[in-house]
């Protein structure tokens, strides 16, 4: 029993040290640059088809579409780009706070559900199938950190749908999940933040 928080610490310790972590961490940091610059890019070269299709989004899903264009990636399997809804959503008008506030309404129910379906269907051999050819790398991290491995894939680019089926096909404890889980708020408010620089060059 006492060998309990030196392990979860030598685990943690592993985690920061481990070549795959340095790897996304680049991918991220890299990720971030070129979100900026294409942002800035399309503004520049593509103003006002971007405004009116930005204007057109708010007003025709408001943020129900943010919320789902966050919802659909985290719970399922959905190639959904989540930074072009919020970069719509911005250019279109939406207040910052009100963009956060759907896409963590979102990603909150998302992960969730994610987590329960992986719970109920991983054991199942199609899934799992679909899980070692999409995912065996999100699987991987959160089977060898637990709730570390979950931390990274709510931070970095790692497949978060994958990492939350993972959690639940894994039994991670659910308040567990959900604590972790809240990683994904500092995110989207991070993510939407660098939007609202690049998109300067849209809405000067």
């Amino acid at each position: 029993m006492d060998g309990g928080p030196q392990l979860t610490e030598t685990k943690g310790a592993s985690a920061r040290l481990d070549p795959e972590i340095r790897r996304l961490l680049r991918q991220m940091a890299i990720g971030l640059v070129v979100l900026i610059l294409v942002v800035m890019a399309l503004g520049y070269l593509y103003r006002e088809p971007i405004l009116a299709i930005s204007k057109d989004f708010v007003q025709t899903f408001g943020g129900p579409g943010v919320a789902l264009g966050y919802f659909l990636p985290d719970a399922l399997f959905v190639p959904l780009p989540q930074e072009a809804v919020k970069t719509f959503a911005y250019l279109g008008g939406m207040p910052f706070w009100t963009i956060v506030g759907w896409s963590c309404l979102g990603t909150l129910t998302g992960g969730p559900v994610g987590y329960w379906l992986g719970a109920r269907l991983a054991s199942r051999p199609r899934v799992a199938q679909l899980l070692q050819k999409r995912g065996a790398r999100a699987h991987a991290m959160v089977a060898r950190y637990g709730p570390v491995g979950l931390a990274i894939g709510a931070l970095t680019p790692l497949p978060y749908s994958i990492t939350c089926w993972a959690a639940g096909a894994l039994a991670m404890p659910f308040r567990t999940f959900l604590l972790v889980s809240l990683l994904r708020i500092p995110r989207v408010i991070f993510f939407l933040w660098l939007i609202k620089l690049g998109a300067l060059t849209v809405i000067r």
